[in-house]
């Protein structure tokens, strides 16, 4: 009764179906709060980041990496600020047996965004740069609000994702930048853009990594004379 666990050999059968529901908690919260699920790879990742290491005095057999917390899973998620592959480092050793997955094969990007001012009033137009990272073609995305027209840039479509607009980049190089232009509403208000993300160009699972943090542009009332 004081332990964490029902007997000395706690595997899968009780661990599984516990992780599965803080996972489902975690996508749920994060969508919630960012208009988007994230990168499934972010959600698992930040849970070995935030579990408790329990590995002293267990075996890993038995015990495996900790235990998690799923208040700090969901708390980060609502933060918007999960691990990623590229920011989370763990203490197992990588493989690569013979039919394994060649861990150059793995997708990776980072990258970063200009978007200009932060005020603006209506009809002013903001300039929004992504500079991309990859070791692959992407397909490029970045989260844009309802309400402001997009009037230039390079993307290649707009699309409305379970209530979400994205402005779409295709065939973007590994090393590329794409930018457009948006129009700010009459409407006064904080609009949210991004995060960014990406996926190999060859990929259609239609999972998106991101790789920047989103930001924020107010619309604010015309200056009276």
């Amino acid at each position: 009764a004081q332990e964490p666990f029902y007997g000395k050999l706690s595997g899968t059968s009780m661990s599984g179906p516990v992780l599965a529901g803080l996972v489902a908690l975690t996508m749920d919260a994060y969508k919630q709060n960012n208009g988007e699920f994230p990168d499934p790879m972010d959600v698992i990742v930040t849970v070995e980041a935030t579990s408790n290491d329990v590995l002293e005095g267990y075996r890993s057999f038995n015990i495996g990496g900790g235990f998690a917390d799923a208040e700090a899973l969901v708390e980060r998620a609502e933060n918007d600020d999960l691990e990623t592959l590229d920011t989370y480092t763990d203490d197992f050793l990588v493989g690569n047996d013979e039919g394994g997955t060649d861990i150059g094969d793995v997708f990776t990007v980072t990258g970063s965004r200009e978007t200009g001012a932060s005020v603006y009033t209506a009809g002013q137009v903001a300039r929004v740069e992504l500079d991309v990272d990859a070791n692959k073609k992407a397909t490029v995305r970045d989260r844009v609000p309802f309400g402001w027209k997009l009037v230039d840039g390079d993307f290649d479509s707009v699309e409305t994702t379970d209530g979400v607009r994205f402005v779409q980049f295709d065939e973007v190089e590994p090393d590329g930048t794409v930018t457009y232009i948006i129009e700010a509403p009459e409407e006064t208000d904080t609009y949210t853009f991004g995060p960014a993300a990406a996926r190999a160009e060859s990929d259609d699972s239609g999972i998106f990594r991101r790789f920047t943090d989103a930001s924020r542009k107010t619309v604010v009332g015309a200056q009276q004379p």
